[in-house]
């Protein structure tokens, strides 16, 4: 009998990886490509694949190793109250240049007091603490850009690549890494294919939490004030006074409003990046339009989450989830998963809506030997 549960479990998971292959490997995270330094200054043309070498920082958020209860997702558990984020502020036109983060984060427009600034590229550290970076052009480019973000000493590892608008639009970027030495670097595409350094700076970042960059929109969480998410997240934790109803409430609404679309899953192309405020209205997506949805949402709501990207079953599917961080003591159980208080804990919207047996996928988002990670946003 056992073991005809066994395969019965296997099977069923097995059907839902192959029915929400969320993203082709190299497509989704893909901004992440691989840039290699060369002698003379230059750098190789990105990879398309997305490598562990792309940032082996990423492994140091680790998932929880306890796997979930398996009751019913209408179960509530704690041992104690877990604390409850505090009602989002009116939004901070002007940031400090550091403490708490405001809430619920309108990135400031205009530059801030320590801007470098060499010609091509400007690149805003004003708010490192706060987990960020802002960068643009400062003149519209023909040809694709690249921004490096890179903290250590190997230059071929801790290093995050993104795309830049070429238009002259400021991106966000985030200091995931946590505390240290970082370089911001912005490369441009030349003729011989690869690409050459055009602006680059240093900074000695202290984070005012080491969950501050998960507090706040980058590039692929993209929200603020005025966003449909955050608007919708605040409407549907109205009255809720607890962890375990405002975050249910938030993924529950996620998980139900936004039908997996296996058409862009079998086209997407390299450099896909969500647009969350176009996907609720669509009310389609891949995994990683649900992980950005859901940061964004628990993010303007007061809890740290993160975007995670990597792959599940034995590396065989390159996936998108989330990690929620939850303050106090106890846990709560959310949609079938648990999640533990003081440390990250996974949640995996994509599977949850797709799955029939809350109590199968609860066990299977709750082992961490299904998931390895390679990059975190």
């Amino acid at each position: 009998m056992k073991k005809k549960r066994l395969v019965v479990f296997t099977f069923i998971i097995l059907f839902m990886l192959s029915s929400v292959s969320c993203m082709k490997t190299g497509h989704g995270a893909a901004a992440s490509s691989n840039v290699s330094s060369s002698s003379d200054g230059k750098v190789s043309s990105p990879s398309s694949s997305s490598s562990s070498s792309s940032s082996s920082s990423s492994s140091s958020s680790s998932a929880p190793s306890s796997s979930p209860e398996t009751s019913s997702s209408s179960s509530q558990s704690t041992s104690q109250p877990s604390q409850v984020p505090s009602a989002p502020a009116a939004p901070a036109d002007n940031w400090p240049s550091s403490g708490a983060v405001p809430s619920p984060v309108d990135i400031p427009n205009s530059d801030g007091p320590n801007v470098y600034k060499n010609g091509a590229a400007a690149i805003d550290l004003s708010y490192i603490s706060y987990g960020f970076v802002k960068v643009w052009l400062l003149t519209p480019s023909s040809v694709r850009i690249k921004v490096g973000i890179h903290t250590g000493n190997d230059p071929n590892s801790n290093t995050y690549y993104y795309d830049l608008k070429t238009d002259g639009s400021t991106e966000i970027y985030p200091l995931q890494m946590g505390s240290g030495s970082y370089s911001v670097s912005v490369y441009q595409l030349a003729s011989n294919g690869g690409y050459s350094t055009i602006a680059s700076t240093n900074a000695d970042v202290s984070l005012s939490s080491s969950l501050a960059p998960y507090l706040v929109p980058n590039q692929f969480v993209n929200y603020s004030s005025g966003s449909q998410a955050v608007a919708i997240a605040r409407s549907i934790v109205s009255g809720k006074s607890n962890n375990y109803e405002r975050i249910s409430a938030v993924l529950s609404y996620v998980a139900s409003h936004i039908t997996y679309d296996y058409n862009l899953a079998s086209t997407v192309q390299s450099g896909y990046i969500p647009n969350i405020d176009a996907d609720l209205a669509s009310g389609k997506g891949i995994c990683f339009d649900y992980a950005a949805i859901s940061a964004a949402m628990l993010r303007s709501l007061g809890y740290p989450t993160k975007l995670v990207i990597g792959y599940v079953e034995n590396g065989a599917v390159y996936h998108a989830w989330n990690e929620v961080y939850i303050e106090g003591q106890g846990w709560v159980k959310v949609m079938s998963v648990t999640l533990n208080t003081n440390r990250w804990s996974r949640v995996d919207v994509t599977f949850i809506s797709s799955s029939t047996s809350p109590a199968t996928i609860a066990k299977y988002i709750g082992n961490d030997s299904n998931y390895q990670t390679v990059l975190t946003y």
